[in-house]
């Protein structure tokens, strides 16, 4: 089962994106901060790593450029509600990494998913 890290300060977002995801049988991991995020990277691999920009009092992005500058093979989906189109494509296409934009239906978001793990 691939296993999927999701990354939001917004605990009804996790909640319903986790319930979602895990009936199309992903194992969903969640954090609500970015020190939660780096202790769960330290303990398991993921396919996948789901992360909101904006998080109270923190920036998703920086945890973006850990994670390429350790590993840029990570595929990452970068959520987001504010930045516009040129700018999420400046910062992630380099990679070859997706963002999607909130809000979104569950079915955006695990069509998103299963096309990024090939599932």
């Amino acid at each position: 089962m691939k296993r999927i890290l999701l990354v939001d300060d917004e605990k009804n977002i996790l909640t319903v994106c986790r319930k979602g995801l895990e009936k199309t049988s992903y194992t969903v991991d969640t954090s609500t901060n970015l020190n939660g995020a780096r202790d769960l990277m330290e303990t398991h691999r993921y396919d996948l790593i789901m992360i909101d920009v904006h998080l109270r009092g923190e920036n998703g992005i920086d945890l973006y450029i850990d994670i390429k500058k350790n590993d840029p093979s990570q595929k990452v989906l970068i959520i987001t509600g504010s930045l516009d189109q040129a700018n999420m494509s400046r910062i992630v296409e380099p990679f070859g990494d997706r963002y999607i934009f909130k809000p979104f239906g569950i079915r955006t978001l695990t069509s998103t998913v299963d096309e990024i793990l090939g599932s």
